[in-house]
């Protein structure tokens, strides 16, 4: 079902009387399955929860923290075999978006002292790219 921006707001209140853990459930299952052929703009709050989720993931399931040269280095593998998974359904401009992501990454990963970007970021912006590789599979649309 498509949502109109009205709509969506409306759902989205009433499923926020919710706990905050219960909240950010929502949220997460809400972006990764629930958005078939809507892009939905991410507000900053819902980028910072999911961010924050990522960073919680991280240290849980992997024992690494997100602004580590290790948690980055996993994150790029793992985005590496999506990438290729993906392609397995076919040619997908999403495939090679996500693939041009990680190629700036790994080029950025090695200037991180003299420019600024820390891993955390790097990390992000590639959580954030196979976040849409996934929303653009076309087995959930």
């Amino acid at each position: 079902m498509l949502y109109g921006k009205s709509q969506f707001n409306q759902d989205i209140s009433v499923k926020m009387s919710c706990s905050n853990k219960h909240k950010i459930c929502l949220l997460t299952i809400f972006f990764c399955c629930g958005s078939t052929g809507l892009a939905i703009e991410t507000s900053d709050g819902i980028r910072k929860k999911i961010e924050a989720d990522w960073r919680r993931q991280e240290q849980v399931s992997r024992k690494l923290k997100s602004d580590s040269p290790e948690a980055l280095a996993a994150a790029i593998n793992r985005g590496r075999l999506m990438i290729a998974d993906m392609r397995k359904l076919g040619p997908d401009d999403a495939a090679n978006k996500a693939e041009n992501v990680l190629l700036k990454v790994e080029s950025l990963q090695n200037e991180i002292p003299r420019s600024g970007v820390t891993y955390e970021q790097l990390y992000f912006k590639v959580r954030w790219a196979l976040h849409e590789l996934a929303l653009s599979n076309r087995a959930i649309k």
